[in-house]
C-alpha cells in the first residue's frame, strides 16, 4: 500500500511538471509561441495552445522575472523565469527558491539536477542528451536536446538556440507537443495560427484499431478521450480507479468504422491517477489519466 501511495504522488507530481517542463526564450514582453498537441501513436493533431511572455516583475527574492503564461493544461498557469547574468535561466520556485532551467551553452552529457523542495526522492535528473544544427523556419539553427529523467517518468525537450522550445513529450503519455509558429520581438516565423479541432470527414479507412491519450492531461475537471475503430461493432469505454473498480461507463454499444471523442468530467471524483479502457470484440487497450484540482 505505502508502494502505492507513493506511485500515485510521484505521478501526480510530474504529470503537474509536465506543463512546467519547456519554459520558452528569449524572454521579452509580447514574444509568443503557437504549439500543436498530438498522439504520437495516430500522427493525429488534437489541439492547439499558445504561450505568452507578459511583463516583467520584481519578486521577494529581489530578482527580475518574466511572467510566462502557459495555458496547455490549465488557463491559470504561469511561471516565472529570468536569465541570470551566467547566461543561465532560472525559475522561481516555492519560497523564493530558484532552480536551473537551461544552459544556453552547455555541454553534450552535461548533467544537473532540478531540486523539487519535495525531497531527495523527488529530485529530477537533468542531461543534455545531444547538441546538433538542423534546419528550422529556414533558418539552420542550433538544437539542444534534454532529458528529465526519474526511475518512472521521463521528459525529453527539444530547444532552439534561437526560437526556444521546439518539442515536449512525456513517457507516460503518447501526447507531443510541437512549435507551429512563433513571433520573436516582432518578427513571425511559421504559422502562429491556433489550431481548433473540429470534426472531421474520413477519408480513408483506418488501418488500426487505437485508443489516444486524453486532452489535456493532466485535466480539470473535463478531458477528451480520442479512438479509433477500422470497422463498426461493438465497444466499450471505461473509467478506472486505480483499484481496478469501474466508476464510469463512458460509451457502449455498435460504433462505425473511423474515429470518435468522448467527454469525460471528473467534477465528482477526487486527484488522483485513473485508467480509461476502450474494449473492442477482439481487443482491449488501456492508458492511463491524470485528474489535478
Amino acid at each position: 500500500m505505502k508502494k502505492l501511495l507513493f506511485l500515485l504522488c510521484l505521478i501526480l507530481f510530474y504529470s503537474n511538471l509536465f506543463a512546467q517542463f519547456g519554459f520558452n526564450f528569449p524572454l521579452k514582453s509580447g514574444n509568443t509561441w503557437v504549439y500543436n498537441y498530438y498522439d504520437r501513436i495516430s500522427g493525429e493533431v488534437l489541439g492547439g495552445y499558445k504561450i505568452l511572455v507578459s511583463d516583467s516583475i520584481s519578486l521577494e527574492n529581489g530578482f527580475t522575472y518574466f511572467k510566462i503564461n502557459d495555458p496547455a493544461f490549465d488557463t491559470g498557469y504561469f511561471s516565472f523565469v529570468r536569465k541570470a547574468n551566467d547566461g543561465n535561466y532560472y525559475s522561481y520556485g516555492n519560497g523564493g527558491v530558484e532552480f536551473l532551467e537551461f544552459k544556453p551553452t552547455p555541454v553534450s552529457g552535461e548533467k544537473w539536477q532540478w531540486d523539487s523542495q519535495m525531497g531527495p526522492e523527488f529530485d529530477i535528473d537533468v542531461k543534455v542528451t545531444d547538441i546538433f544544427y538542423s534546419e528550422v523556419f529556414g533558418n539552420l539553427s542550433k538544437l539542444i536536446e534534454m532529458r528529465y529523467d526519474y526511475d518512472l517518468i521521463s521528459f525529453i525537450n527539444l530547444y532552439s538556440e534561437k526560437y526556444g522550445l521546439l518539442k515536449k513529450s512525456m513517457s507516460e503519455s503518447t501526447e507531443s507537443s510541437s512549435l507551429k509558429g512563433c513571433v520573436l520581438d516582432g518578427v513571425v516565423y511559421g504559422d502562429t495560427t491556433r489550431t481548433i479541432v473540429g470534426v472531421k470527414q474520413e477519408t480513408q479507412k483506418p488501418k488500426q484499431v487505437i485508443l489516444g491519450q486524453n486532452y489535456p492531461n493532466p485535466f480539470n475537471p473535463s478531458t477528451t478521450i480520442p479512438f479509433r475503430l477500422i470497422q463498426a461493432g461493438s465497444v466499450k469505454l471505461s473509467v478506472f480507479d486505480v483499484s481496478g473498480k469501474e466508476i464510469r461507463v463512458l460509451t457502449q454499444g455498435f460504433r462505425s468504422a473511423g474515429d470518435h471523442r468522448v467527454t469525460f468530467s471528473g467534477d465528482d471524483l477526487p486527484s488522483g491517477l485513473y485508467l480509461v479502457r476502450l474494449e473492442t470484440q477482439n481487443q482491449t487497450f488501456t492508458k492511463k489519466m491524470m485528474l489535478v484540482k
